[in-house]
């Protein structure tokens, strides 16, 4: 139903960027005040193209698996602090197992 719905929206969008276009060719239109307003339909209907592939992508979230994997934050944090230690204050990391707090 979704993509049903998708479709039938997008497909008239797609119809109307397509006559615009056509319009543009046909008149050669130039930086006069009918391209400008043409310009800017030509964006909204861009941005409402991109408003239901929001929506649809939204509709979608929680149906499909998520990949996930554990994090070794200690390892992380360990590398970016010595990656960056010449920057830091008193470079030392706590080690794993202390329970060094600055507050």
């Amino acid at each position: 139903m979704k993509y049903l719905t998708s479709h039938e929206l997008n497909a008239p969008l797609q119809a109307i960027y397509n006559l615009i276009l056509w319009l543009q060719e046909d008149t050669g239109l130039s930086l006069s005040e009918g391209s400008i307003n043409i310009d800017i339909l030509k964006d909204r209907v861009t941005r409402f193209g991109l408003l239901i592939n929001d929506i649809l992508k939204y509709s979608t979230v929680g149906q499909s698996a998520i990949n996930t994997s554990a994090v070794n934050v200690y390892t992380v944090v360990k590398d970016v602090t010595d990656l960056l230690s010449h920057h830091l204050i008193g470079s030392e990391v706590p080690s794993r197992d202390s329970h060094y707090s600055r507050y």
